[in-house]
């Protein structure tokens, strides 16, 4: 969310007045996955594209943890020549994206040496060139017209022009307009300025522009929410004179009258539904509406405010604790499907989510001994207080000879959901793996599939001394699941395999090596 240290030191050298340049990284394809320093505020975060003008498939996309724009343009970084330690080598990233706009800046500096970085940043941005989702095109002329762009967390403002940004009449600043995330009907404003270049000196006549505004939502990419969302316009001239008036119409700016024009955008969300809004404001030559002079891109949500509560087994407050959420049913249109928070020090966790079911789900780990915790959840309200108490756990407990030593533990859960887009079913699993101490039981509360899995051996083969190294020739592994854990279970070396190892020669390398704790999560794809 751009509060990490390295993040927090790169704003710091903007504010001393550097133009910072960061990589977003190299986790996309999905949403949520920018990377640090990429989510610092003040910085330009660089995604990466290709030479067709698509989007690199590995590009980190935004928004961010708290929901704002990144990265904030794109620049070349496929297959790009790149110094190597053995010369030259074609190679693919963000970093490889990223000394293009360095580059751009340093030429915009060179040119308007007096700008700051956030113009810097703004210029770059209000004159890069959108690039349009080719996909969605073709014959369908029903998508409104930010549909046909990739989505403003895929490419921020677009992919950089350095000569659209060099000889550039004008721009907005900021071109990247974060309106921040809400649960209510409320009315949102945001002011950006019209700042002219030097080249429009050159321009003796007035200069004629037109303001429009495109929204959509990537929930619901085949409708346009442009009614919602207002623009107005604010003409102060050098000698006190101002004058206000709505958006759209022509405006005539004559420059010899030093005017400061401030627009502002206005994202009534009364009555709409539960979604993120992304927008395009445009500024276009009146005289010829298809010469873009500038441009400006935003977002906004309203989401659901969840509010997460965690108590531990002893009553108190369950503080740094981690909460995994997902998404049932989910589709290629919903911006989330999976995410995680942890709870702050009074066991408190507020994340916000669009309409839907939810699957919510914790792991702790007291002394060798577990705690998960599952719940489904349905997501209607504005705001929506869920509590995860550890004490409602049921205890799962190996019944075991009193002579046999436990090496391992392990606690799996399998948890299905729907994608709605290719018609299958997903599966998300979560597992916790012990070794050698631990105690035999477990605790657990969940609608799901829960697999428990034990390893032992013969007491006689521990040796107090040598934690990490057991020499048992037989170890025993019992295994046994569960459709779903909503009472106490008592499980037994039932399901049991004997495995037989020969005495290695030379214990100190062939023997199992005992790990302290070991945690895992994965996620599964299996066909349907």
């Amino acid at each position: 969310s751009g509060d990490d240290p390295l993040s927090l030191t790169c704003d710091w050298a903007v504010k001393q007045g550097v133009v910072v340049v960061v990589a977003a990284g190299n986790e996309g394809n999905d949403y949520f996955t920018i990377t640090a320093p990429g989510s610092a505020r003040r910085v330009i975060t660089v995604g990466a594209s290709d030479k067709y003008d698509d989007i690199a498939y590995f590009s980190s996309r935004g928004p961010t943890l708290d929901y704002r724009i990144k990265p904030d343009v794109v620049a070349p970084g496929v297959d790009i020549k790149s110094a190597y330690p053995s010369g030259y080598a074609y190679m693919d990233g963000t970093s490889m994206a990223t000394p293009h706009v360095s580059g751009l800046a340093a030429l915009i500096l060179q040119a308007y040496p007096q700008l700051k970085p956030g113009e810097v940043k703004s210029l770059i941005a209000s004159s890069a060139r959108l690039l349009p989702r080719y996909m969605v095109l073709g014959s369908n002329t029903n998508y409104p017209q930010a549909s046909m762009y990739y989505s403003v967390f895929e490419q921020g403002a677009g992919r950089v022009d350095a000569y659209s940004a060099i000889s550039a009449l004008l721009y907005l600043k900021p071109a990247i307009i974060d309106l921040g995330v809400t649960s209510g009907d409320t009315v949102i404003e945001k002011n950006m300025t019209l700042c002219f270049t030097p080249w429009t000196l050159n321009i003796s006549s007035p200069l004629n522009i037109t303001f429009s505004i495109s929204v959509t939502s990537i929930m619901e990419p085949d409708k346009e929410f442009n009614s919602s969302f207002h623009l107005y316009c604010i003409v102060t001239l050098a000698n006190g004179t101002q004058f206000q008036f709505s958006l759209p119409r022509a405006l005539a700016v004559d420059l010899c009258m030093s005017p400061s024009i401030t627009l502002v955008l206005e994202a009534d969300l009364k009555g709409l539904p539960y979604h993120d809004y992304e927008g395009i404001i445009w500024v276009r030559n009146a005289s010829n509406p298809s010469q873009v002079l500038a441009h400006a891109v935003f977002s906004v949500f309203k989401l659901h405010r969840v509010i997460i509560t965690k108590i531990s087994p002893e009553g108190e407050p369950l503080g740094y604790s981690w909460v995994d959420i997902v998404k049932n049913n989910t589709s290629n249109k919903d911006l989330i499907r999976w995410l995680w928070c942890i709870t702050s020090e009074t066991g408190k966790a507020e994340v916000y989510l669009p309409s839907g079911e939810y699957f919510f789900i914790t792991v702790d780990i007291f002394d060798s001994t577990t705690y998960y915790v599952a719940k489904v959840v349905k997501i209607a309200e504005a705001t929506t207080y869920i509590t995860i108490d550890e004490r409602d756990t049921y205890p799962i407990r190996l019944v075991k000879e009193p002579n046999m030593v436990l090496m391992e533990k392990g606690l799996y859960t399998i948890i299905p959901y729907y994608d709605s887009y290719w018609n299958k079913w997903y599966y998300y699993s979560i597992g916790v793996l012990f070794y050698y101490p631990a105690s035999v039981v477990n605790y657990a509360n969940t609608p799901f599939l829960t697999l428990v899995r034990y390893l032992y051996c013969d007491e006689d083969y521990i040796n107090p001394s040598a934690l990490d190294l057991i020499e048992a020739p037989t170890i025993y592994s019992a295994y046994e699941a569960f459709p779903r854990v909503s009472s106490g279970i008592n499980t037994s070396m039932l399901y049991c395999l004997e495995l037989m190892l020969s005495k290695p020669n030379n214990p100190a390398i062939l023997a199992p090596q005992v790990l302290v704790y070991y945690y895992h999560r994965i996620v599964i794809v299996v066909p349907p």
